[in-house]
């Protein structure tokens, strides 16, 4: 079972230092890394996505992916409830879209992870006391397959 994790920080320059935080735990061992992607919500609204190839290579599920499934993850509530039907059985609670939507606000950064080994009792513990938010949404092989066809992703986990 994989985990969606994204760790969201009251600050647009904070991307580089979650990433050097993560490397730190993969080097642990207490994560493996799929895929990443950071966003900076700027001032005025707009978001900047980068693919973080530095903690996964080439990176597994493509830009494309993360493209989609953030951008969706972002919309008005109202937009993404229209657009859901395509994203329905993904294993994204209701709960967890609603608050990962709602914290990436003007002049934050965030950091989204998709893993697939979390230890759960360090890494997520460390991750939680790192300064900022930590959302997780734990993912069966049924759901990330889900995902990879909703959001066009370009190879499998």
């Amino acid at each position: 079972m994989g985990k969606l994790l994204v760790l969201i920080v009251d600050k647009e320059t904070a991307t580089q230092e979650m990433v050097n935080y993560v490397q730190a735990l993969q080097r642990q061992q207490l994560i493996i890394i799929a895929d990443a992607a950071t966003v900076v919500r700027q001032a005025d609204g707009k978001v900047k996505l980068s693919q973080v190839n530095s903690l996964v290579g080439a990176g597994a599920w493509g830009r494309a992916f993360w493209d989609l499934l953030i951008g969706w993850l972002l919309q008005a509530p109202e937009s993404r409830q229209a657009a859901g039907n395509q994203v329905a059985n993904c294993g994204l609670d209701d709960d967890f879209i609603r608050q990962v939507g709602g914290a990436v606000k003007p002049k934050s950064s965030a950091l989204f992870l998709m893993a697939t080994f979390v230890s759960e009792e360090l890494a997520l513990a460390r991750l939680a006391e790192h300064e900022g938010t930590l959302f997780s949404a734990s993912l069966t092989l049924d759901n990330e397959a889900r995902l990879c066809e909703a959001f066009g992703a370009a190879g499998d986990i």
